[in-house]
């Protein structure tokens, strides 16, 4: 993977799909470590890992597309085969030349297991069309084939100035009044004329081992089942300083 040819390619469309980015033996170490954890938090709940030996679960339901994991990076050593997939020095090349010196490289680990088709009402803040209020280049690893379907990553072309401006122009970090209590990541949460809907966005189709690099800038969202399935993604997070 050539760092130069990948960034020149997110900051024209904003996301680079990274075929076969793992298989074999590594990709099943890191799946077990996924399965490890993951029985251990209840249907619909969200939980925080923050070391080896202490799981925080979420009192109550509050994810019903299936459930969801954040690591806190005292309980990286739990992930060893995740870790020394990414914690190597093309993929901190890459963030560096992306992100510029220094930055946050791989500050934060989100991992996800949808399995519930949900009528809109029940929706995340994921499934809709958004930037992320935070600026990041994100690795997502896919543990499972994922289609259309089955609640494939969607995202605009070439949105990904657009975005930005409205994180760094009009977000407001302590305004909270934006869907379910958050604050305003969408350009449906601002007056001004919507520049795209999804109906302007394309699905990434994935198979297992793959990785899809997006800038979090560019317009996009995911998860959203259409039918039964089991969807599992690890999502890490960098940030510049």
């Amino acid at each position: 993977m050539n760092s130069s040819s990948v960034c020149r390619e997110l900051k024209e469309i904003g996301a680079v799909h990274v075929k076969s980015f793992l298989s074999g033996s590594s990709l099943d170490n890191i799946e077990r470590e996924y399965d490890k954890i993951f029985p251990f938090i209840p249907d619909l709940h969200e939980a925080n890992l923050s070391n080896k030996s202490f799981l925080n679960i979420s009192k109550a339901p509050s994810y019903k597309a299936g459930k969801h994991l954040r690591v806190e990076p005292s309980a990286y050593s739990s992930f060893p085969s995740l870790m020394s997939a990414f914690l190597t020095d093309s993929m901190r090349d890459l963030v560096n030349t992306y992100l510029g010196v220094p930055n946050q490289f791989c500050m934060q680990i989100f991992m996800s297991n949808e399995f519930a088709v949900l009528e809109e009402k029940d929706w995340s803040r994921n499934h809709y069309l958004h930037f992320d209020p935070y600026s990041s280049l994100k690795f997502m690893l896919y543990l499972t084939d994922v289609d259309e379907e089955g609640g494939a990553t969607h995202y605009v072309p070439g949105s990904r100035e657009t975005g930005k401006y409205y994180r760094e122009e009009k977000m407001d970090l302590h305004d909270l009044t934006g869907l379910q209590g958050g604050c305003k990541h969408m350009l449906e949460d601002y007056s001004d004329p919507v520049a795209y809907t999804k109906e302007d966005s394309v699905p990434i189709i994935v198979q297992r081992g793959d990785l899809l690099i997006l800038d979090t800038d560019t317009l996009h969202y995911g998860g959203l089942l259409k039918s039964p399935s089991n969807r599992k993604v690890i999502l890490l997070h960098n940030r510049p300083y």
